[in-house]
């Protein structure tokens, strides 16, 4: 079955990679100003005979059009890709076309479904493949694969899991592709929840109402992705990109976002679940620092992180 892959992230190439072994891909879509990935992409392709169709926003439904037609592409699959498919493209292709879209649906539609997933202390993620139909990530599930999400996860390493749990699949969704009836499920509408772009505020750290576990996700979401998650005192902004949780702070005097310690050696919370946070590494726009060098710009114990 000749295949077209619709990608504009690397986190797709452990599946592309599957799918040129078992000899299913045919061509991948790139949009052209994605010159770090079109690199990549010729060397995860080097020796292969897979095509690269390069596109942007005024032209790509006519090239994808084009390759349908030219080269018989029986499915279509997008692997994140920045442009929204028109009937008229996803359902020139005799089976279709889906959506590897990583997030469960239907409670994480949108965009960013990894930092989502992170930011909403989901104990799962996951990878769902749905038909691409003329809504954003409504069309009929094809397959669901969850992927447990640890505490330690940062936005990396879920991709990485993510990424590998749709290459682990693929071969299957070949094969219910195939079939002569796809069995594909409705998406239960009460469950449902798009979530737009994130915002700066999505991405700064309350540490009057944030317990310790939220503050945790909220870093690690933003580890590598945005460098670090925003916190503020009165004295000036800071971005934390690294924290370790001590336990619980016996001491009933501390309230939630004291500081505890901040010194050469440490830099620790107090969070309003009444833990102990050391913040590891922060990010300033000097470069990152270990969290103690935050000393030498003011911070001291019984300040406060709003």
């Amino acid at each position: 079955m000749k295949t077209l892959i619709l990608c504009n992230d690397s986190m797709a190439f452990p599946a592309v990679q599957v799918a040129v072994v078992n000899g299913l891909l045919h061509t991948i879509v790139i949009p052209e100003k994605n010159r770090q990935l079109i690199a990549d992409a010729k060397q995860v392709l080097a020796g292969s005979s897979v095509e690269i169709e390069l596109v942007n926003k005024a032209n790509f439904a006519e090239k994808i059009s084009a390759c349908i037609s030219k080269n018989n592409i029986e499915v279509g699959l997008v692997m994140t890709f920045p442009y929204i498919l028109p009937a008229s493209v996803f359902n020139l292709p005799s089976k279709g076309f889906y959506n590897f879209h990583y997030g469960l649906l239907p409670q994480f539609r949108g965009s960013q479904p990894i930092l989502r997933q992170l930011l909403s202390n989901s104990i799962y993620a996951g990878v769902t493949i749905h038909q691409v139909d003329a809504g954003i990530d409504t069309g009929k599930i094809l397959k669901q694969e969850k992927v447990a999400i640890a505490l330690t996860d940062t936005y990396a390493i879920l991709q990485q899991k993510l990424a590998h749990a749709a290459a682990l699949t693929f071969p299957k969704v070949i094969q219910l592709i195939q079939a002569q009836e796809p069995l594909l499920l409705l998406q239960n509408e009460q469950l449902a929840c798009y979530y737009p772009k994130v915002t700066a505020a999505d991405l700064t750290i309350q540490w009057k109402t944030m317990n310790s576990q939220t503050i945790i996700r909220m870093v690690n979401a933003c580890n590598p992705w945005n460098k670090s998650a925003l916190s503020t005192s009165s004295q000036l902004a800071i971005g934390i990109t690294e924290v370790e949780d001590l336990g619980i702070d016996e001491s009933n005097a501390a309230q939630a976002g004291e500081v505890l310690c901040c010194d050469e050696s440490n830099f620790i919370v107090k969070t309003v679940d009444k833990h102990k946070l050391k913040v590891t590494i922060i990010y300033m726009p000097e470069g990152f620092f270990s969290g103690s060098k935050i000393a030498r710009y003011g911070m001291r114990a019984g300040l406060f992180l709003n």
